[in-house]
Formats: structure tokens, C-alpha cells, sequence
């Protein structure tokens, strides 16, 4: 039922108007879920792991309740979960 759930929500997401493609990595960085292209999982995985990284440390200082970043760019609009999975 649960990997139904997220089967969903990726094709949700996937097919939102401007979505150019849905990348899950785990703590380590490691992709586990992705609908982008080799070459471009290794290197957002990897760009994104150091950004996690960076945004936990500066989100916890400013609120530590709060689990989400999101940052506009000239192109494109970027969201990044900083949720913890249990």
C-alpha cells in the first residue's frame, strides 16, 4: 500500500505543469528514486547532498520546526524537502 502511495505522488509530481524531473535521495545521498537521466541523477544527487547539508545547518539556527526550502532562479522555481523518514 505504501509503495503504491509514493508511486503516485511521484507521477503527481512528475506530471505538475513545469516539473522537469522528481529526484529522492536518501541521508547518504544515494538515489533511490528518480525519473531523470543517469548522467543528471549522479550530478544533482551529488549537488543536492551538499545543499541539504548546508540549508539543515542554517534552517535550524533560524526555526528547527521548519522542513522545507524552496528558491526561485531566474529559469526555474527549486523545492527541497529536508523532512527526516522514519
Amino acid at each position: 500500500a505504501a509503495q503504491a502511495e509514493v508511486e503516485e505522488t511521484l507521477k503527481r509530481l512528475q506530471n505538475h505543469p513545469g516539473v522537469k524531473g522528481v529526484l529522492i535521495v536518501n541521508n547518504d545521498g544515494i538515489p533511490i528514486r528518480t525519473t531523470l537521466e543517469q548522467a543528471l541523477t549522479v550530478q544533482y544527487a551529488g549537488l543536492i547532498t551538499q545543499l541539504c547539508s548546508k540549508a539543515r545547518s542554517a534552517v535550524r539556527e533560524l526555526d528547527p520546526h521548519v522542513c522545507v526550502v524552496s528558491w526561485f532562479s531566474e529559469k526555474s522555481q527549486q523545492l527541497i524537502m529536508l523532512c527526516r523518514m522514519t
